[in-house]
């Protein structure tokens, strides 16, 4: 079985500048493109709206929300695999609530070798079900 090369359409949900500066930095445009990046859940919404993704990172908490309904809605209406980076505190918190739904959650700050681990992660997932939209 040959290795086929995907190239993954990502959304960024995220208000850090910082945050959105290093994530480029794991997101090589031979892998992932194109490569979106919002501020809010509302331009989030509107993006999704206009085109699918294969991946959805959103980096809570959000200025016009937790971000984790954001999560659950794209993980219920699409077949994005979705990563939502939590603070610690209530990293527990939002696990236990977005599991059922799909959603990957991930506490932060998280190392680049994590970081790095989930996308691929995220990349199986969204095979998995690319797969079982083929059905």
């Amino acid at each position: 079985m040959e290795l086929k090369e995907r190239v993954y359409s990502v959304l960024v949900v995220s208000a850090a500048t910082h945050f959105n500066e290093a994530l480029a930095a794991h997101l090589p445009e031979t892998e992932y493109s194109p490569v979106r990046i919002v501020t809010s859940i509302s331009s989030a919404q509107r993006a999704i709206v206009e085109r699918a993704f294969d991946i959805v990172l959103i980096n809570a908490p959000l200025p016009d929300g937790a971000g984790d309904d954001l999560a659950i809605d794209i993980c219920t209406r699409s077949n994005a695999a979705t990563l939502l980076f939590a603070k610690a505190d209530v990293y527990d918190e939002m696990y236990t609530r977005l599991v059922e739904y799909g959603v990957f959650t991930l506490s932060k700050p998280a190392p680049a070798q994590l970081f790095s681990q989930a996308l691929r992660w995220l990349a199986a997932a969204r095979e998995r079900l690319r797969r079982l939209e083929k059905r």
